[in-house]
């Protein structure tokens, strides 16, 4: 939950992340084990994908869970126009982007999926046309004390 909270303040800064609201239902007593500037990195990069592909005034989600076999799963949700599905197997391999020349370097999410593999975990993609993706990040989980603590919060406005 911290780290999501920093990447939303981060995500803030840029124009499309002012346009979009942040819904952070992150559970802050599912902890992982990790670098805690990579993991900022893996959700910023989620959530800037996420902003590009919403419309202003859209939320984005984030919502975690413990599951079975000792894995916390964390969705970040839009509502944008989805990833065809021709795309969708792709969109891990470096300079593959489904936006517009001069708009994307197709580096974030093959850097997301370094992130993830590096800690043990797994990403997917579930998007359908016209209502939205949801990236799937599955990641061991610690039953270490957290270091930091933050409140899972609610950023409804943008």
């Amino acid at each position: 939950a911290a780290c999501v909270e920093e990447a939303v303040r981060l995500v803030r800064l840029s124009r499309a992340g002012k346009e979009i609201g942040f819904a952070n239902e992150s559970d802050p007593d599912l902890v992982v084990h990790g670098d805690h500037s990579r993991m900022v990195q893996l959700f910023v990069n989620l959530f800037s994908n996420a902003c590009d592909a919403s419309r202003p005034g859209d939320t984005v989600e984030v919502v975690s869970a413990l599951e079975a076999g000792g894995f916390v799963r964390i969705e970040v949700r839009d509502k944008g126009s989805g990833i065809p599905e021709a795309f969708r197997e792709r969109v891990f391999e470096p300079f593959f982007t489904t936006k517009q020349p001069g708009e994307g370097t197709g580096l974030g999410l093959p850097l997301v999926y370094n992130i993830v593999s590096d800690h043990g975990g797994t990403i997917s993609v579930e998007s359908a046309a016209g209502v939205g993706t949801v990236m799937v990040v599955r990641l061991p989980h610690t039953r270490e004390p957290r270091q930091r603590h933050a409140a899972a919060s609610r950023m409804d406005s943008p």
